[in-house]
C-alpha cells in the first residue's frame, strides 16, 4: 500500500502543479477519494495531500451525474435514478389520460426525452450492475410502454413490449 500511496501523491502532486501552471485552482475542500475494491477491510486508506490539506475518504462520489460507489454496486445511482424518472413519469400519466390524453406519437416523443434519456445517459457504466439491483429501472421501462400504448396495468409485459418495440 505504501507503493500505492506514494505513487497516488507523485500523480496528485503532477496534477495539481500543471493546474497552477494552465491557470487552474484545484480545491482541496471540494475534493475527495474514493477506495474502490470489493473486497473487506484487507486494504486500509492512503493517506493523500492536496495543497499540505488531507483528502478526505468517502464511500460514495457523483461524478459526471453518476453515483459510484466504493464497490461499483451503483445501488444508491439506480434509487436516485428511479426517483428522478418516477417524477418524470408523472408527467407522462397525466398527458396519457384516455380522456384528454395525447397521442402515442407525441407521448413517444415525451417518453424518450424525459425518461429514456436519463436511463440511457450513463448506461454502458451502471449496466454492470447484477440484475437484481437494475431490476427497478426495467419496472419504469416497462410502465412507460404500457402509458404509451394504453395497455391495462395488469397486461403481460410481452404483449405490450411487441407492440412497444416497432415504436421504439
Amino acid at each position: 500500500m505504501g507503493f500505492v500511496e506514494k505513487n497516488l501523491q507523485e500523480a496528485i502532486d503532477r496534477i495539481n502543479a500543471w493546474g497552477k501552471i494552465n491557470g487552474f485552482d484545484i480545491s482541496s475542500q471540494k475534493s475527495v477519494a474514493v477506495h474502490f475494491c470489493k473486497r473487506r477491510g484487507l486494504h486500509p486508506d492512503p493517506k493523500l495531500k492536496l495543497n499540505n490539506q488531507t483528502i478526505s475518504f468517502v464511500s460514495e462520489v457523483k461524478f459526471l451525474g453518476l453515483i459510484l460507489d466504493k464497490k461499483l454496486a451503483f445501488k444508491s445511482h439506480v434509487s436516485h435514478l428511479k426517483r428522478k424518472c418516477t417524477l418524470s413519469m408523472n408527467i407522462v400519466k397525466i398527458l396519457s389520460s384516455s380522456w384528454y390524453g395525447a397521442e402515442s406519437s407525441s407521448l413517444l416523443k415525451i417518453y424518450r426525452a424525459l425518461i429514456r434519456s436519463k436511463l440511457d445517459y450513463g448506461s454502458a457504466i451502471y449496466g454492470s450492475a447484477s440484475k437484481s439491483t437494475l431490476r427497478p429501472l426495467d419496472t419504469m421501462h416497462n410502465q412507460g410502454l404500457r402509458l404509451l400504448i394504453g395497455a391495462f396495468r395488469t397486461s403481460p409485459i410481452s404483449v405490450y413490449i411487441f407492440y412497444a418495440t416497432n415504436l421504439l
